[in-house]
């Protein structure tokens, strides 16, 4: 009771403005452990992800999540936060990538969420151990682009297939277009 009563005691004006000095991982931390301003570290959480997708550099190394499709590593940008559902959806600009097989059987197409370190001068990535898999079936339809969803532990993907079929060799157009992190995942580095 006590810490609630200090908390009100200070001015909204210089709670945001320490709030606008944290780090991203210190907001969530702070989101998860003190109810009383969690609503204002929400908002803030959501302004600086609005801010760093309009192309603003916000120095948050934590923001700039990797992922692993099939075999080529592909960039995520958070572009957007729901602070119902405490979730960060990203954009992933990427070609589609090609997978061909030799006859149209099933098949497993495997991704991994990465994110790179904190140390700026280098460009080494973590793995999140959140894998997951898009089963490629041979129920697709031929030339129609068909969405699919998968789920990871943590995070979810949608994406966009194609098929195609030509002289007996079938080949499936794979593009992610969105990736759903929690907001936890910002905080656990």
């Amino acid at each position: 009771m006590t810490n609630s009563l200090q908390l009100s005691n200070i001015p909204l004006e210089l709670i945001c403005l320490v709030l606008q000095q944290m780090s991203i991982e210190d907001l969530v931390r702070i989101e998860r452990t003190n109810r009383h301003i969690q609503s204002l570290v929400l908002y803030e959480i959501e302004k600086r992800i609005q801010h760093w997708s309009e192309g603003s550099s916000s120095g948050d190394e934590q923001l700039k999540w990797r992922m692993l499709v099939h075999l080529s590593e592909q960039e995520a940008r958070p572009y957007k936060f729901d602070p119902i559902t405490k979730q960060v959806t990203c954009e992933v600009p990427m070609k589609p990538i090609e997978i061909r097989l030799c006859w149209d059987h099933r098949r497993e197409v495997h991704c991994q969420l990465l994110q790179r370190q904190n140390n700026p001068s280098s460009s080494a990535v973590k793995s999140i151990n959140d894998g997951f898999t898009f089963t490629l079936e041979p129920t697709t339809p031929v030339g129609k682009t068909t969405e699919c969803h998968t789920k990871g532990k943590r995070c979810e993907i949608d994406a966009a297939v194609r098929k195609e079929q030509e002289c007996g060799e079938t080949t499936y157009a794979l593009q992610v277009t969105e990736l759903r992190v929690p907001l936890e995942l910002l905080a656990s580095s």
